[in-house]
């Protein structure tokens, strides 16, 4: 009886943990799962359609790009060196970059968690990467668990060429006279200077004003703070006093200093602009002209609440300027999900900025997006040529590596390769370690011209092109990356689900047929799945290794595992499609959709159904074919 009493009470107690759920990135909709849904005992009437090719989904190319580039992305910040782009986000728990070749699919770029703090540290926001005198400094607000009291800066130091790699440092906190957030640098007549959000009763109330100082070092201030801005407008003022996320972009002899202002929680939160010149002390605060206007703010037409926090980058032709900023889908959304946002940077003849209105949809990617100047390659037995800055492939040992080549999709594109030779050449290209091609190069008289190809390109960032000498002699400046395909859910074909909020990827547990998130390897079938076409975008979904369905096995408790298949609906799954290549998997006999619990971006969370949730960032999958 004893033994009973304890199997019940175990019982019941796993019932309630299991049906409690804590999504605190989501808002639940108010829609509710119809009352007609079919029981996980019925069968669908759909049966397999095995005669299909392809369900199409969408098509991309290379010239255009959506904007809004991912799905969450609060504070975001980018910059370039070397041919890439680097980017990072507020996590709140850790510190993630991304490493990518083009600025608008940075998002499907190389990801790396560099930093997750000591218990100490919490509220890990707003972290800048910057590179100074030939290292890496990564700049970050946090506190020791008191609010805004104990809110600084830290930063940390790392002498890798690739800030992925290498050691992270930690060089402490900033000695800032304020408690405060938001830490920039940027270099100003020789000198480096750092500006942060200093807490304070600034304007009536409690709030932030943004403080500069000069740098010793990439970690220490010296001299005095000057405080070069408060709250004064109504516009500044709505939620909270706010003067926060300094950054600078230079044009001309101006120097433009631009700001959020009020508070993230409301959608009156915008950017402002401190003006001086070139010639001018930047520590003194009556050398700069503040706008008394916003100049970047929501836009209802556009679809764009909130917009702020925003960074500037120069492209990596170095021929255009882009702002980069999150900004929320909808009104009243507040400081949650904030996705990230670019749009080209104007200026006026006389160097004053111009921003206009918060863009969305489909834009032009940024300029030398899908070019690779071969310099930012990996030469190996070549020669170089530091004028043009070019790689020569002379001898039998020559090649260039190159490697992350980023596209959207995967699919067929054509390479553009600007070379240039006396008497003709012969070079040999070999993609992702499988197909390879011989190119012979007819002689260009010593002028560049171009050359192109066909290659079949990996989704992301994980392709690798290698150019071997065959004959002759090669010198090599550049590839271009032209394309347009489609994605397809194709018949055999294994894929890949990773949710991109955390960067996880789906696939079973060791034990049993649970399902968890993880970060992805390479030829590990525990990740692979394969479509089977019920007809509808709806779809029995199989596990590469086990051969066994995703199933909902109990949709009370929401419980996701591999079981055979039996032709029930709670087997089946819709696949819906946001655009620009999101997808939610919607169970047929629940009607909810698979989701990572407690909208986790660690790994080893558990992966079940919940409710279909607008926006819900753990509940969105990207899709990639494997080869």
């Amino acid at each position: 009886m004893r033994g009973m009493l304890i199997l019940v009470t175990i019982i019941i107690f796993f019932v309630l943990l299991t049906s409690c759920k804590d999504n605190q990135d989501q808002t639940k909709t108010t829609s509710k799962i119809p009352t007609d849904v079919v029981t996980t005992t019925q069968a669908v009437t759909t049966t397999e359609d095995t005669s299909y090719e392809s369900v199409k989904y969408r098509k991309v190319d290379t010239l255009k790009f959506y904007n809004q580039i991912n799905i969450i992305g609060p504070d975001p910040f980018v910059t370039s060196k070397d041919g890439y782009y680097y980017f990072t986000r507020t996590l709140g728990s850790r510190i993630d970059l991304w490493r990518s070749r083009t600025l608008s699919g940075i998002d499907l770029g190389e990801r790396k968690t560099v930093y997750i703090p000591s218990p100490g540290l919490k509220e890990i926001w707003a972290p800048e990467l910057h590179f100074i005198a030939g290292k890496w400094y990564l700049y970050f607000t946090a506190n020791t668990g008191c609010g805004d009291s104990c809110r600084g800066i830290y930063v940390l130091e790392n002498e890798n060429d690739n800030p992925l790699e290498g050691e992270w440092v930690n060089k402490g906190k900033i000695n800032t006279k304020y408690a405060g957030l938001d830490g920039t640098v940027f270099e100003h007549n020789g000198e480096h200077y750092f500006i942060y959000a200093a807490y304070g009763n600034w304007s009536g109330a409690h709030g932030s004003s943004l403080s500069i100082a000069k740098m010793l070092n990439p970690w220490t201030l010296t001299g005095e703070e000057t405080i070069l801005t408060h709250p004064e407008y109504s516009w500044e003022k709505q939620g909270m006093h706010v003067n926060e996320g300094a950054v600078i972009i230079k044009n001309q002899d101006k120097v433009h200093l631009v700001y959020s202002a009020s508070a993230c929680w409301v959608d009156g939160y915008s950017l402002g602009v401190l003006t001086t010149t070139n010639n001018k002390d930047v520590l003194v605060k009556d050398n700069w002209h503040k706008s008394t206007e916003p100049i970047f703010r929501s836009s209802a037409t556009n679809g764009v609440f909130g917009p702020g926090h925003n960074f500037f980058v120069k492209t990596k032709d170095g021929k255009e300027d882009w702002i980069i900023f999150h900004g929320n889908n909808y009104p009243g959304q507040g400081c949650g999900h904030r996705p990230s946002r670019l749009q080209k940077v104007n200026f006026d003849e006389t160097g004053n900025l111009i921003l206009g209105e918060p863009l969305k949809g489909e834009l032009t990617v940024p300029s030398g997006d899908y070019r690779i100047d071969l310099i930012h390659t990996i030469g190996e037995n070549i020669s170089k040529n530091p004028i043009e800055n070019t790689y020569i492939l002379n001898e039998e040992a020559s090649r260039v590596i190159i490697k992350d080549i980023n596209v959207p999709e995967q699919g067929v594109y054509s390479i553009t390769l600007t070379y240039r030779n006396h008497n003709s050449s012969k070079l040999r290209i070999t993609v992702n370690n499988s197909s390879s091609i011989n190119l012979d190069l007819p002689s260009s008289n010593n002028e560049f011209v171009s050359i192109s190809f066909n290659v079949l390109l990996n989704k992301g960032y994980r392709n690798e092109m290698i150019i071997n000498y065959l004959d002759g002699i090669t010198e090599l400046k550049s590839l271009d990356i032209d394309g347009e395909v489609d994605f397809k859910i194709e018949h055999n074909q294994e894929y890949i689900f990773i949710n991109p909020s955390g960067g996880k990827a789906v696939k079973t547990s060791a034990i049993g047929f649970n399902i968890i998130t993880w970060d992805y390897q390479d030829n590990d079938l525990s990740f692979r799945f394969k479509f089977y076409h019920l007809g509808n975008n709806i779809y029995r979904i199989e596990h590469v290794s086990t051969k066994k369905a995703l199933a909902v096995i109990d949709k009370n408790m929401n419980t996701v595992r591999f079981m055979e298949y039996q032709d029930l609906n709670t087997q089946k799954w819709e696949l819906v499609h946001l655009g620009y290549g999101l997808f939610k998997f919607k169970n047929v006999g629940t009607n909810k959709v698979l989701d990572i619990s407690g909208a986790s971006i660690d790994i080893g969370a558990s992966v079940h159904t919940w409710d279909d949730v607008l926006e819900g960032t753990a509940q969105i999958f990207r899709i990639y074919p494997v080869n």
